[in-house]
């Protein structure tokens, strides 16, 4: 085949990148089941494992990213939390329970301005979002009692 009837019919080409995208997708798919059915179950060591792998593949997957920094945050490693829920808001800076997290993460830290901060994100993108906004009032009183 010469270059030019190549180039006239990209079909197998496309068609080839099409299974390893659908090949990827699925990898991916039966990755974050598995990774989620061991977090249920309490196993969080091979979970963020796993959410590691899915995060080599594709790194602007924002649900293992989310997962990966909920699980930090549980075993108190806040600053890695963060890094992980600022992941999230770089693939999508309008989520609100990324915002949410963040400042939950943040206020671990004892930053209680820029954990309020991520509340009033959080609400301002989702204003029925509940739990930004018991955050907010928790944190605001904390803050009022560390100033005085």
């Amino acid at each position: 085949m010469t270059i030019n009837e190549k180039l006239s019919d990209p079909e197998p080409e496309f068609e080839e990148l099409a299974r390893l995208e659908i090949k990827t997708k699925s990898k991916t798919y039966l990755l974050i089941e598995r990774a989620n059915s061991l977090k249920k179950v309490g196993n969080v060591q091979e979970a963020i494992k796993i959410y590691r792998q899915i995060i080599e593949i594709n790194p602007d997957y924002k649900e293992a990213w989310n997962s990966k920094g909920e699980i930090e945050y549980n075993f108190r490693k806040y600053k890695q939390a963060i890094i992980s829920f600022d992941e999230v808001l770089r693939i999508d800076p309008d989520d609100a329970s990324a915002w949410n997290n963040k400042g939950v993460a943040l206020n671990g830290l004892g930053q209680l301005e820029e954990a309020i901060q991520c509340y009033d994100k959080a609400m301002k993108i989702n204003p029925g979002n509940d739990t930004a906004w018991n955050n907010k009032r928790t944190t605001q009183k904390e803050l009022r009692n560390k100033r005085r």
